[in-house]
């Protein structure tokens, strides 16, 4: 440790989180947290997703590779779930708590019911069988488009908020 004085944000933060539970830390880091959710979601399922597919790689590698990577982003998404959930303790009783729930729903529905159908139709394609059409890729990007849009929502909304000058 150094004799430097402590800079007035720093003192500000300790002030606000002395004495607060876990669960409230992690309601006040909220929009930080929808904030990376939201940017851990474009990254790994928007960009690389549909980057990947203009190499000159062979199409079945690629979506090896896709599942490779929807599967590491999802189990970064639901690190951050779970962590989200436990923020969400404190607003339990609050008038929002759907809204800010909706992004663990969204993120069940994606993981637990569309991707299981989706990653078979993968494996097939892998394995050279032709699967067809299908609707499932839309319905996961539209999941995943008001997943992330709710997220950004929720990281601004929650930072306005945050920082909004406290009348006690």
């Amino acid at each position: 440790m150094t004799d430097e004085p402590v800079s007035l944000g720093r003192l500000r933060l300790r002030e606000r989180l002395r004495g607060r539970s876990v669960p409230e830390v992690i309601g006040m880091l909220g929009p930080a947290l929808a904030m990376l959710w939201a940017g851990i979601a474009i990254a790994g399922n928007v960009i690389a997703a549909g980057s990947k597919f203009t190499t000159d790689v062979p199409r079945e590698d690629l979506l090896a590779v896709g599942v490779e990577q929807f599967t590491w982003a999802g189990y970064a998404e639901w690190a951050l779930a779970a962590v989200w959930c436990v923020g969400l303790w404190n607003a339990r009783r609050s008038r929002v708590l759907w809204v800010l729930a909706a992004p663990v729903v969204l993120l069940a529905v994606q993981k637990l019911g569309v991707y299981p159908p989706l990653n078979a139709r993968t494996m097939a394609t892998i394995a050279g069988e032709s699967t067809g059409d299908s609707p499932l890729h839309a319905i996961y990007a539209a999941l995943e488009g008001v997943k992330i849009a709710l997220l950004v929502a929720i990281g601004v909304v929650g930072s306005i908020l945050h920082s909004a000058p406290r009348r006690d």
